[in-house]
């Protein structure tokens, strides 16, 4: 905070200059110059809510307590909406030049249909040569006129080719070796690309016609020798990524991906998602770090994945705000480099889990096999999880499975082409199945499972710890809903587990947070539409109106390959207890997993 004089209390003229000069610490932490200008009007709408005494003056307390208190004021200022001041003001200059262009072209393209007129009648006029070249004496003067004609159009023709665009070349790599955007058939489209900070996005024309490659990139095997280990280390849960932290440039990538993702998705019209769609893959090549390091950003089905957020309701820039690096900004406007996100414990597979401030959304890291898995089965999770795979679907209950907004690829090296040093990383987004208006006093993750089942005793009073099926078995903690309820819930985990098994899915679990309801809850207003299931609060209300439970289906992207089958031939050798073990085909996980919900989790009041 700037305090010239050193009063301890804070000018307009000092707020102002403390919002100036964060807003360039994060232009340039973003690797760009500050575009656009600081929303006076919005700090002094600021200031003027922090100083209730009404002398000109804030203090340092007041400051603090009134930017946690209006998150809105980020985004009032514009610096990191995804359709920011200048953005629009790009878009407009683009739509004017575009504008102009056109009506050049139209005058050009009048005065070439008068000089062809023109030329038209010359060539009528002009007589036929005989064989010594006679004419009957004024023909050389409409000669020297037809010429002349003709070089107009000539001319004419020569500036309409220089204003048509070039076509596109090396569709492969869209980044040129100078780093400069290549031409593109639209002014517009490039001012704006240079506005969000990227070389260009990539050719989506050659993207559409290019298949996915099952074998591409190399997958972060979990163990010793894991790249993605050593790129991420042991980071205990909890853990913050702050600035000078080694996985800051990792996160911050990822952030600036996503919101670079998400603001060229936006540019597509409301059109229909077609079959093309899912194969689509954009590629963005963004540079951090000292010594300008590359790192490649791909982004797969964008408009799929649009769709998909249009269709959970998620607003674009509000999705932008929570998972893109606008939360940096308002850590930078309390002061504090020391919290960009939360970056959770790592599972068995070496996965790093990163919420968003807000704690809507995870990144989670997955193996290339999942990946893989998840593009290949998109087109069938779409119609899913939008209820448009057959007729009377519509009508099909709603769905448990966690909602996956985004599916990325960084790719890490001091260059943006592969090289032996190139580490890809694998990732999705999707929301917090968890997320909702109150606090959680306890978490499951059921699977249907006994062996292996059960929370440690110490373990068990910390709230964080997420418990397991035995732990509930054994304990008073049961969703006590009533009969209908009961048979909705259950027809979703039919449908869901019914998809799960089509696919081979595997090692899937329920996640429920349970929650004691306060007078206050129940007095406040509840939603009446969306999925039922989180109408109250974000939750679902008990039949005794004593406890609210939120859910979710989770870690629906394990096969059950080759590597599980040796997996479950392994745990049947060490705990003779085939059917207790977690691995178990499809078919047969699904029917427990069902069996264990309808008869163990819930109970009719």
């Amino acid at each position: 905070m700037t305090d010239i004089d050193g009063s301890g209390e804070i000018s307009f003229d000092e707020l102002l200059l403390t919002v100036e000069s964060m807003a360039r610490i994060y232009s340039s932490m973003m690797g760009g110059a500050l575009h656009g200008e600081i929303d006076v009007d919005a700090v002094r709408l600021l200031f003027n809510k922090l100083d209730r005494n009404g002398d000109g003056t804030i203090t340092l307390d007041e400051y603090k307590r009134g930017m946690k208190r209006n998150p809105e004021f980020v985004a009032q200022l514009q610096l990191t909406s995804l359709h920011g001041a200048s953005r629009s003001a790009a878009l407009e200059r683009s739509k004017q030049e575009a504008a102009e262009a056109l009506a050049a072209l139209e005058s050009k393209l009048a005065e070439l249909k008068t000089l062809v007129a023109e030329a038209d009648r010359l060539c009528a006029s002009l007589p036929n040569g005989n064989a010594n070249g006679g004419d009957d004496g004024g023909s050389s003067e409409r000669h020297a006129s037809l010429v002349a004609c003709v070089e107009k159009m000539a001319a004419l023709l020569a500036i309409k080719r220089a204003a048509a665009p070039a076509p596109a070349t090396e569709a492969s790599d869209p980044m040129p070796a100078d780093g400069a955007a290549p031409a593109t058939d639209n002014a517009g489209l490039r001012l704006l690309t240079n506005s969000l900070h990227s070389s260009r996005p990539s050719n989506l024309a050659a993207a559409l016609q290019a298949p996915l490659s099952p074998g591409e990139g190399g997958a972060p095997a979990a163990g010793a020798d894991n790249p993605l280990e050593r790129r991420l280390g042991t980071s205990s849960k909890g853990s913050t990524v702050f600035f000078g932290h080694k996985n800051w440039d990792l996160v911050l990538n990822v952030m600036k991906g996503i919101q670079l993702a998400v603001g060229r998705s936006e540019l597509e019209t409301g059109r229909p998602v077609s079959m093309y769609d899912f194969g689509v893959k954009e590629k963005y090549t963004l540079v951090s770090g000292a010594e300008a390091s590359h790192c490649r950003f791909v982004d797969y089905a964008p408009y799929v994945f649009a769709q998909l957020r249009r269709h959970f309701g998620i607003d674009s820039e509000q999705y932008v705000r929570s998972i893109g690096p606008g939360n940096m900004l308002s850590n930078l406007m309390l002061g504090s480099l020391s919290s960009l996100a939360e970056l959770g414990s790592e599972g068995k597979s070496g996965s790093f889990f990163y919420l968003s401030s807000d704690g809507k959304y995870f990144v989670k890291t997955v193996r290339k096999d999942e990946h893989k898995l998840l593009r290949h089965m998109l087109f069938k999770y779409y119609a899913h999880m939008t209820k448009t795979a057959a007729r009377g679907e519509e009508d099909a209950p709603d769905s448990l499975l966690t909602r996956i907004v985004g599916c990325h690829v960084v790719r890490l090296s001091k260059h943006s082409k592969a090289g032996t040093g190139a580490v890809k990383i694998y990732f999705v987004v999707m929301e917090n199945a968890l997320e909702c208006r109150f606090d959680v006093d306890r978490k499951y993750d059921l699977k249907g499972s006994w062996v292996g089942r059960r929370t440690p005793a110490s373990q068990k009073a910390d709230r964080k710890v997420t418990l397991k099926d035995l732990d509930l078995v054994e304990g008073p903690d049961r969703m006590r809903v009533d009969a209908p309820t009961k048979e909705r819930l259950m027809a979703s985990l039919r449908r869901d587990t019914a998809f799960l098994e089509h696919h081979h899915i595997i090692d899937y679990s329920l996640l429920v947070g349970f929650h004691q309801v306060s007078e206050a809850e129940l007095a406040a207003p509840v939603k009446t539409s969306g999925p039922f299931f989180k109408r109250f609060h974000g939750g679902l209300l008990s039949a005794d109106r004593k406890s609210a439970y939120v859910m979710g289906i989770i870690d629906f992207l394990t096969p059950y390959g080759s590597r599980k089958r040796a997996e479950r031939v392994l745990k049947t050798l060490i705990f003779l207890d085939r059917d207790g073990i977690s691995v178990m085909p499809a078919r047969a996980y699904a029917r427990r997993f069902l069996h264990f919900m309808e008869n163990d989790v819930m109970t009719t009041a």
